[in-house]
């Protein structure tokens, strides 16, 4: 059970499954708040990746998607461990 910024709005604190592995990242919400929000898997190439510092906070930046560029913000602990099960198919980060 992770957490998870989606744009400014949408907080998933604690209910968050991700996951990933060279395909790309898994990414579902606890069960009981799953209407309407299916479990995803988002292919590596599909995502970039920056750091960014927010109100005396690191985080990870994920966009999700080239074209709509979702943004899904993440601790960055929960992103080396991303990293680590993405293996040489992680992202590049991105400067900024």
């Amino acid at each position: 059970m992770q957490s998870g910024q989606m744009r400014w709005l949408m907080s998933y604190n604690h209910c968050l499954t991700l996951g990933g592995n060279e395909t790309g990242l898994y990414l579902s919400v606890l069960s009981l708040f799953r209407f309407q929000h299916p479990p995803l898997l988002i292919p590596w190439p599909e995502i970039s990746v920056s750091r960014r510092r927010m109100f005396f906070l690191n985080y990870v930046r994920l966009s999700l998607g080239h074209e709509a560029g979702i943004p899904l913000l993440l601790r960055p602990t929960i992103a080396e461990r991303l990293r680590r099960a993405a293996g040489s198919h992680w992202p590049v980060e991105e400067v900024g």
